[in-house]
């Protein structure tokens, strides 16, 4: 629908480039028009996005899609990812198209993301997905609701929150992303298997990079049916989970959605539930 830049194979920078979307509202048309890939587009490119609703569920990819950044990176804040095609918002720095743009944030807040991953994309889907964002992180005061099952999706598939991952072609040296602070938000999904349903996953995808230099994730309601939370592949005693699913955050989570069955942390000997919070 909107792009912002072109592809960068020459990797010029200009630091003063940045789409901003305020009060806005952007919408993928159904067939039999043809389906667009994504609603919003950046090459090296900074964002500030305010009172945005996106409704890009006839799309075939994402809602929001930006490849590195100009020098500050992204603020986006009170926007409602209503649905997408594939992912709500993402952000993916690879070496091939972009310069790496050192000091960058990513700073995500009170924002709603629903319904993400279509039976018509061959896209992995979840709410926020980071694949080497190269850049601090905070998503604050979020909500997020998958689960539904689809045609051909299960519920399972359409329940990945959060997703920060290191690649290959990464930016950012030795860690494919920053510091990590998810704070505040109120997750929710749901699982019909033992595997492939994470609430929150940072991991590293493939490359030889860490994941992140720290996880932190506090004062957190993540609930659903065999819903995980999984953090690997960042420095040891850097990955901390605390003051989740207190009896205060399940009250007000309770108001949102169903909150029977608490989200759990796997380790080698049990799966701890996220209220005890763990450091590893």
């Amino acid at each position: 629908a909107t792009q912002f830049g072109e592809q960068n194979i020459a990797k010029k920078l200009s630091p003063k480039f940045t789409a901003r979307l305020i009060d806005c509202e952007v919408v993928a048309d159904a067939p039999p028009a043809p389906r667009t890939k994504w609603l919003v587009f950046g090459y090296q490119c900074d964002l500030y996005m305010s009172r945005v609703k996106l409704r890009g569920k006839e799309a075939v990819e994402h809602d929001v899609y930006f490849h590195g950044f100009a020098s500050k990176g992204a603020l986006v804040e009170d926007c409602d990812f209503e649905s997408a095609g594939a992912e709500g918002f993402k952000v993916r720095s690879d070496q091939t198209e972009t310069v790496a743009v050192p000091g960058t944030s990513i700073v995500i807040r009170r924002t709603k993301f629903t319904d993400w991953r279509q039976d018509w994309s061959w896209r992995g889907g979840a709410g926020i997905v980071l694949q080497g964002g190269a850049s601090n992180v905070l998503i604050d005061k979020c909500f997020f609701k998958g689960g539904v099952a689809t045609a051909t999706q299960p519920p399972n598939d359409r329940s990945h929150a959060i997703e920060i991952v290191a690649e290959n072609n990464s930016h950012g040296g030795n860690f494919g992303n920053e510091h990590v602070w998810i704070r505040a938000c109120a997750i929710k999904g749901k699982s019909l298997v033992d595997w492939n349903n994470t609430a929150v996953r940072i991991a590293r995808n493939s490359g030889t990079q860490s994941a992140a230099r720290s996880v932190t994730i506090e004062k957190c309601g993540i609930y659903g049916s065999k819903m995980l939370v999984v953090a690997g592949q960042v420095p040891a005693g850097k990955t901390v989970v605390r003051d989740c699913n207190t009896p205060e955050i399940r009250a007000e989570c309770a108001k949102l959605f169903d909150v029977t069955d608490e989200a759990t942390i796997p380790t080698s000997t049990r799966r701890v539930p996220v209220s005890e919070g763990r450091v590893w």
